[in-house]
Formats: C-alpha cells, structure tokens, sequence
C-alpha cells in the first residue's frame, strides 16, 4: 500500500475523545515500527558479526576450485548421484 499520496485525515468531524484516541493510536504505531527497524537492523549486524567471527565467512577464499561455485557445486552433484558400475 502506497502511503506517499494518501490523503490526509480529516479528524474534525470526530469527538475529541475520538480524536485523542486516533492520535495515540498512531503514535503508538510510530514507536512500534521505529524500534523493530532499529532492532532488526542490529540482529543483522550481529548475525553477520558471528558468522564472521566464527571463521565461516571466506573459509574456501583461497580455494582454485571454487572460482567458479555453480560449477564446482554441478560437479560434485554429478559425481555423487550418477551410477557407478
């Protein structure tokens, strides 16, 4: 859903009771949004930070085989699944 060109609320119509009500709900969305970004963000950066750290990140980098994964991984497959007579 696009929010860019929604049309704004007219409140006015509603009690203030109402209006209240309307505010607060929004603003308990904001703070409900804004801190799952923020704590998304850091489980990412803290994910990556522990597979980096635990040595599986570029473990192969100086492997001649592995230029090519698709390849190597094509390879592999080919050898394990044909029949060998």
């Amino acid at each position: 859903m696009k929010t860019e060109n929604a049309p704004t609320l007219d409140l006015s119509s509603l009690p203030e009771q109402a209006r209240q009500e309307v505010t607060d709900f929004f603003q308990f969305i904001q703070k409900k949004y804004r801190r799952r970004a923020a704590t998304g963000s850091k489980t990412l950066k803290k994910t990556a930070q522990v597979l980096t750290d635990a040595g599986f990140v570029g473990m192969w980098k100086d492997r001649a085989d592995m230029n090519d994964a698709a390849s190597w991984v094509r390879q592999q497959r080919e050898s394990v699944w044909s029949r060998h007579e």
